[in-house]
């Protein structure tokens, strides 16, 4: 073999691992820009949630998923104290409007809690990560 083939060989060589090194990282990175984003998204969600419940004490009835992207449950003062927010990855079935059935899909979720006139409520939000 030629000097010429086996530097060319040595250089795809260390190409091929410094191309598949960085696209590992690349795509751990980018994950955790969205993750970020979605993050941002549902702490918004949050706020909003809160601050119409304040005004509309109906959307503390709302106890599934069935009705929304959000649901909220009373929990006790002791389990509210304790409690740290959590965001979660998960799938879950949704159907779009050209799906002909539901399909699996990844969300992010953000379990918090708030207090509304003495009493607690877990609050469950989620959404979607792909879009």
């Amino acid at each position: 073999m030629k000097l010429l083939n086996k530097s060319i060989l040595h250089l795809m060589t260390y190409l091929l691992l410094i191309v598949s090194l960085w696209s590992v990282i690349f795509y751990f990175n980018m994950l955790d820009e969205i993750k970020g984003s979605v993050d941002e998204e549902l702490e918004n969600y949050k706020r909003q949630i809160v601050f119409k419940a304040e005004k509309d004490p109906t959307i503390l009835q709302q106890k599934t998923f069935d009705e929304g992207f959000f649901s909220v449950n009373k929990i006790s003062e002791e389990k509210a104290l304790s409690f740290k927010d959590t965001y979660e990855d998960t799938e879950i079935y949704a159907q779009d409007a050209d799906d002909e059935a539901p399909e699996l899909e990844p969300v992010r979720v953000l379990t918090t809690v708030f207090e509304q006139n003495g009493n607690f409520y877990e609050l469950k939000i989620f959404n979607k990560m792909v879009e």
